[in-house]
């Protein structure tokens, strides 16, 4: 948590689970956050990152009071863990023996115990001494889901595949004390853009932007207009075939990697 972005702002650094379950599709959702633990999917992990982000953002300013605001705050330690689970469940032959991997966000607040969080299954969190008791209670909490709904296997629950906890720095408004003038809400989010143009940021953070080579001055040039105090439009003319979206495509993947947090690049 950082605080020195104003008297009235909170930076938070947001810890997001992302994952691939198959190929073109990517989930992402913030576990620990009962309104954001439902994952959200589409084909782009930073556009779901950056719309979690804004979710954050909104949550934080939809009048909420200041006794609560403390559990936006990330826990401490975040890790992903895959769990091998062996689980039971009763039958009318006996006991039906079903394994699975699933993913396990971990972390805790201070010196509070050991917290867990399956992905798989929003709102549900599991508390423990110390990560010496994490295998069991997973166990124990797979084998209720497969009673509970009755599952011959643990495939909905089955995590073989790829997944991360990524960090996104998040700036909010402090909520007001009570009595005191409330900031003023969000602006609604503009839908229009999204239609008619690509946000190349986005790409970038994927690795979807393919380098250009060559024409380094002019590169630097683009990339510095777009990543001045007071950024200017940028309008590239040329005929058909000499290079104008490698241009961009190169500029944007160049301030992407050196982490210019505030640019949003689009391409019309």
């Amino acid at each position: 948590m950082d605080e020195s972005t104003g008297a009235n702002a909170l930076k938070i650094d947001l810890k997001v689970y992302v994952a691939q379950p198959r190929a073109g599709v990517y989930t992402a959702s913030v576990p620990w956050l009962a309104e954001l633990a439902t994952p959200i999917s589409g084909p782009s992990p930073a556009q779901l990152k950056e719309e979690l982000a804004l979710r954050v953002m909104e949550l934080a300013s939809n009048g909420m009071d200041p006794a609560s605001f403390e559990r936006l705050i990330p826990p401490e330690n975040t890790q992903l863990g895959s769990v091998y689970v062996d689980a039971t469940r009763r039958s009318g032959d006996g006991e039906v023996q079903l394994d699975a991997v699933t993913h396990v966000m971990i972390g805790s607040w201070g010196d509070g115990p050991l917290r867990a969080w399956p992905v798989v299954t929003p709102g549900v969190c599991l508390v423990m001494r110390d990560a010496e008791e994490l295998y069991g209670a997973i166990s124990r909490w797979a084998s209720d889901w497969a009673e509970e709904n009755g599952a011959d296997d643990l495939s909905p629950i089955d995590c073989s595949y790829w997944g991360r906890v990524d960090e996104i720095e998040v700036e909010l408004d402090w909520p007001a004390a009570p009595g005191a003038k409330a900031p003023e809400p969000p602006r609604p989010r503009a839908t229009e853009l999204s239609q008619v143009a690509r946000n190349l940021s986005h790409l970038a953070e994927d690795g979807q932007l393919l380098p250009a080579f060559g024409r380094d001055e002019l590169v630097d040039a683009i990339a510095a207009v777009l990543t001045s105090r007071r950024p200017e439009r940028v309008c590239l003319v040329g005929p058909p075939g000499s290079g104008k979206t490698a241009l961009i495509h190169e500029a944007v993947r160049r301030v992407n990697t050196v982490s210019y947090t505030h640019l949003r690049a689009h391409e019309t």
